[in-house]
């Protein structure tokens, strides 16, 4: 809807006193900060390391460049990569170490893999089927921006994977989509499909699967899904640079940072898992929520940025 309406309108709304536009405000103003001492420390360095951050920045802002931005669009850039880069990230983190938490016995299956793979001289982490399951999981079940949209720059007709009956009452299948039409993407609803359509008895008895996407219980965080190959059985999957995830986008605008994401996210849960053992608190108000504010956030019952886990230090280390 943003892409519809006027500046003005947008720039009073992110200035009503709602905790959602003040964390963006937060966001912005730290954008300010990190790109005001980038320059200041442009301004007083004599390092001419062409692959520094200072001289990327002073880069983006010469004035004898076609493409040079503003100080107000190089914060919102700043922005943006500070959300994307960090905090999907994160949030993915807190919801796997949270199922971690909540299911102990695949707690302790992964870190004994962990365990076994630093016996070997270097340690692959693609190469951890369990590892990257729990990773691939937490992604499909809880992403980070679970919806997006698209402008159509042209008049498309999209094929269905099925016929769909329509409120009148007419059996269509395809979908035609007019140029400049915004169209909703349900990443979240994607990755948790399941067959409803009239011939879902047969694939649920041809398919272990049980006629999903996903295999059974799509609801429900369960790696050993990606393991056990019951993932994408029976359905069409989509392309995407990820495990047929939607979590990275897909297309011309998918998530550049993804295989850093990825790494990330391995290195982060190989350091942690084998020394600390995770828990659900006791006291049930510092159990997970969820609020969407741009990205899907963990939060607690005031609906403030929190994942509360109780940590101890593995014993036998």
């Amino acid at each position: 809807m943003a892409p519809y309406l006027p500046a003005p309108f947008l720039d009073w709304m992110f200035g009503l006193p709602l905790p959602m536009f003040a964390a963006i405000r937060r966001a912005y103003e730290l954008a300010r900060k990190i790109e005001d001492q980038a320059i200041q420390d442009l301004a007083q360095s004599e390092d001419s390391n062409e692959r520094s951050f200072e001289h990327l920045y002073a880069k983006i802002l010469a004035q004898n460049s076609k493409r040079a931005l503003s100080p107000d669009e190089l914060a919102m850039q700043t922005n943006l990569v500070l959300i994307a880069g960090q905090d999907t990230t994160a949030n993915t983190l807190a919801f796997a170490l949270t199922e971690l938490a909540r299911q102990p016995a695949l707690q302790d299956a992964l870190r004994g893999e962990i365990r076994k793979a630093r016996l070997e001289p270097a340690t692959d982490y693609d190469s951890l089927p369990l590892l990257n399951a729990v990773i691939k999981e937490a992604l499909r079940l809880l992403p980070a921006e679970p919806i997006g949209d698209k402008i159509a720059h042209v008049d498309l007709t999209l094929p269905l994977s099925r016929p769909v009956t329509l409120s009148d009452g007419r059996v269509v299948d395809q979908l035609f989509v007019p140029k400049g039409q915004l169209v909703g993407l349900a990443f979240a609803g994607y990755q948790r499909y399941v067959t409803s359509h009239c011939c879902a008895s047969a694939l649920i008895s041809a398919h272990p699967s049980g006629g999903t996407r996903w295999g059974p219980e799509p609801e429900a965080f369960n790696p050993y899904r990606w393991i056990e190959g019951k993932v994408g059985v029976s359905e069409p999957m989509a392309t995407s640079p990820y495990a047929h995830l939607l979590a990275f986008s897909n297309g011309p605008h998918v998530c550049l940072g993804w295989r850093f994401a990825i790494l990330e996210m391995q290195v982060i849960l190989a350091e942690l898992v084998p020394k600390f053992v995770f828990k659900i608190p006791d006291d049930p108000a510092l159990a997970m929520r969820f609020r969407f504010a741009n990205t899907l956030m963990p939060c607690n019952d005031k609906g403030e940025k929190r994942a509360w886990l109780a940590v101890e230090r593995v014993q036998d280390l």
